[in-house]
């Protein structure tokens, strides 16, 4: 099977799946009453369930684990893949847990830089800053390993922490990572690199199957969980 055809069934599994998740997750979140109450940052006026990003979770590693277990796309052991893969899901757990028990947001954070350290051990580095100028050469700063760390664990704990406090207003925080992940899809086509394209394109149907469902008014929030897999699977990505 070709990239094109791949990345539009990777797309399709996880957009169908999320649909398919999304009002089962709605109905036991209403019947043990795990809901997001309203508050002053939040534009809903009425208690909402909040528990939405475990149908993203879901739609998403089904889509990958389906087009892993037929073929469809393979990745070298080495791969950042595998960082990614691993570590995603302990960032939505970790704000899964916060959306029913409420976690100590220094906990949270510890346990985000912890996370974002062990990526950075696997090879996950920011190594270069590019200037780009408008005339002229673009500038390349190389940096050494210790300011790499801090680099590349401001950016993904920044990237996950930024994308939890966009998702105050419907459909806000699941609509800006769609668009960037849809930037992503067309630079990755443009640079032909296909590599990453039925990650990008599973993330995508599975963000998008959500939006039906967050568009205001709301039916349902994705919670401290949906946030925390979205950002970090874009700073990463």
């Amino acid at each position: 099977m070709n990239h094109a055809a791949t990345s539009i069934s990777g797309f399709i599994f996880a957009f169908f799946s999320t649909v398919a998740f999304i009002p089962i997750i709605k109905f036991l979140s209403v019947k043990y009453k795990i809901v997001d109450k309203p508050e002053q940052r939040k534009q809903h006026k009425t208690s909402i369930v909040r528990l939405g990003g475990l149908g993203i979770f879901l739609g998403l590693y089904i889509s990958i684990l389906i087009l892993k277990v037929f073929g469809l796309f393979q990745f070298d052991p080495n791969n950042f893949f595998w960082p990614i893969f691993t570590c995603a899901p302990f960032f939505f757990v970790m704000g899964f847990v916060d959306d029913i028990f409420n976690i100590s947001p220094y906990t949270r954070l510890f346990l985000q830089v912890f996370l974002s350290m062990f990526v950075w051990s696997r090879g996950f580095h920011i190594n270069n800053l590019i200037i780009n100028y408008f005339f002229g050469e673009n500038l390349s700063l190389s940096i050494i390993s210790t300011f790499s760390l801090v680099f590349t664990v401001l950016w993904i704990v920044g990237m996950t922490n930024a994308i939890n406090w966009l998702d105050g207003l419907d459909g806000l925080a699941t609509g800006v990572v769609s668009i960037s992940t849809f930037g992503m899809i067309c630079a990755s086509l443009g640079h032909q690199n296909y590599e990453y394209l039925p990650i990008l394109t599973s993330f995508l149907g599975a963000c998008l199957a959500f939006l039906i469902f967050n568009f205001h008014p709301a039916k349902i929030v994705m919670g401290d969980g949906g946030s925390y897999l979205l950002g970090f699977i874009s700073s990463t990505m």
